[in-house]
């Protein structure tokens, strides 16, 4: 790496560009990447141009209304954008920064990607689905202690009925 590769790079790690949810996703914000990128262009007008080559919301990215600027201003509106995404706009920028935050973009798949990662949020996304079952049984066991308190509340008085119905010398109403 050349030492302005290495500036690039490091300036990048120091602003939040990318971050992991618990989901499991890689997300990265839309204004940030433009800040990266040193575009000249408003935000608003630059990323109405981004999603003219056909990205969709919903699947290439969402809308997420900030809260109000520290100077009392408006909220806002970031575009949290996935990774493929970023890469695409990165490489339509045709700029160095494009091509330095296209790299490093690459470096945090490949590094998403490793079989370290992939196991890691394996085992999270299993501890948490044992979390949620282990939640739906203690409920379940508890609608068990009322069901069996009702049951052994309602056994005598079947008991009962039971015993009236086998009797041969009673006679019924119908009869």
């Amino acid at each position: 790496m050349t030492t302005k590769e290495v500036k690039v790079m490091n300036e990048l790690q120091t602003v939040t560009l990318v971050d992991f949810t618990s989901e499991g996703k890689v997300e990265i914000s839309g204004r940030q990447l433009h800040m990266k990128l040193n575009v000249k262009t408003r935000y608003n007008d630059w990323f109405s141009r981004m999603v003219e080559y056909g990205f969709i919301e919903g699947t290439d990215f969402y809308s997420k209304l900030s809260k109000t600027n520290s100077d009392g201003g408006r909220p806002s509106t970031d575009h949290i954008l996935t990774l493929n995404m970023a890469k695409e706009i990165a490489m339509l920028q045709r700029t160095p920064e494009g091509q330095e935050i296209r790299r490093y973009l690459i470096k945090v798949e490949e590094e998403w990607n490793s079989p370290e990662k992939v196991m890691a949020r394996a085992v999270l996304m299993a501890n948490n689905k044992v979390k949620e079952l282990t939640a739906v049984n203690v409920k379940l066991e508890h609608e068990v202690v009322g069901l069996n308190a009702t049951i052994n509340e309602l056994k005598p008085k079947a008991d009962y009925v039971d015993r009236i119905l086998k009797s041969t010398s009673l006679v019924t109403t119908t009869q």
